[in-house]
């Protein structure tokens, strides 16, 4: 999994420099198709404009521990080890 660092913005420095109107606007239609896909929460695992339910379980702690431990292991959050989980144990 590649993870990406985000450098800091100088300010007043322009980013597009050297960069043709062509690839300006390719680089803002995605940037903004991105930002459009965006939902607080995350995106919809129910379908386009819908939330998803949810779902809270109360676990000991050492289980919750052991669980994160897995999880980060597996370069994920804890919410994502277990949507997975639950998913093959539902299929």
């Amino acid at each position: 999994m590649t993870k990406y660092t985000r450098r800091p913005e100088e300010p007043g420095k322009d980013y597009s420099a050297g960069m043709s109107d062509e690839q300006i606007e390719a680089t803002t239609e995605r940037v903004s198709q991105r930002l459009r896909n965006l939902h607080r929460g995350g995106y919809s695992l129910s379908g386009e404009e819908e939330h998803s339910p949810k779902v809270s379980v109360t676990l000991p702690r050492d289980v919750r521990d052991k669980v994160a431990a897995r999880a980060a292991a597996e370069g994920v959050s804890v919410s994502k080890y277990l949507r997975r989980i639950i998913t093959e144990h539902a299929a």
